[in-house]
């Protein structure tokens, strides 16, 4: 307490911490020997991505709600914010969005949410099915998620059948996709 004007400034207690988040893989702790602790394993480091996908999975440090009809998914602004231009916007400009604590995502089912946060967290696109990728080219079109549009139309273009090739094209028209569009024609 004789020091209490350096360590409690304005009646405030400040402290400093330093978080960790492990991929599950655990390695031994000399710096010289950074082969996983399994010999049998291959050498294996975490990337960014699962690093990523380990913070949405884990539910860690989220700080805002995507909400769907029936289900309410928690994320990281900052991330969403770096995938999607129009969540960027949504977060940093002074729309309601910004001041709740969630956004109403009202066009997408809890599925198809679940696989649009999934690609923002991990690049991957996991039981991908003509309808969902329909949906879920529409959600990448809307919230600007390029990457997901592109991956969508590819898996669309490749699983063309006749019998929905009309309503791809009005899909196409909708969502200004040209190159969707012609390998549809």
């Amino acid at each position: 307490m004789r020091r209490n004007t350096q360590f409690l400034s304005n009646d405030t207690l400040t402290l400093t911490c330093e978080f960790a988040f492990s991929t599950d893989i655990e390695y031994d702790s000399e710096f010289d020997n950074l082969a996983p602790l399994d010999k049998n394993q291959p050498h294996k480091f975490p990337s960014a991505l699962e690093d990523m996908t380990c913070l949405y999975k884990g539910d860690i440090l989220c700080d805002k709600k995507l909400r769907s009809e029936t289900e309410t998914f928690n994320v990281h602004k900052s991330i969403l914010s770096a995938r999607s231009l129009v969540f960027k916007s949504m977060f940093t400009t002074d729309i309601k969005e910004k001041e709740i604590e969630y956004v109403l995502i009202e066009d997408l089912d809890a599925n198809n949410v679940r696989q649009m946060l999934l690609f923002l967290y991990s690049d991957n696109l996991e039981d991908l099915k003509l309808e969902s990728a329909r949906n879920l080219l529409c959600a990448a079109d809307k919230y600007n998620i390029i990457a997901l549009k592109h991956r969508c139309a590819c898996f669309l273009k490749k699983n063309l059948q006749q019998s929905h090739c009309c309503e791809l094209l009005l899909l196409t028209d909708s969502h200004q996709d040209a190159e969707l569009k012609k390998a549809v024609q």
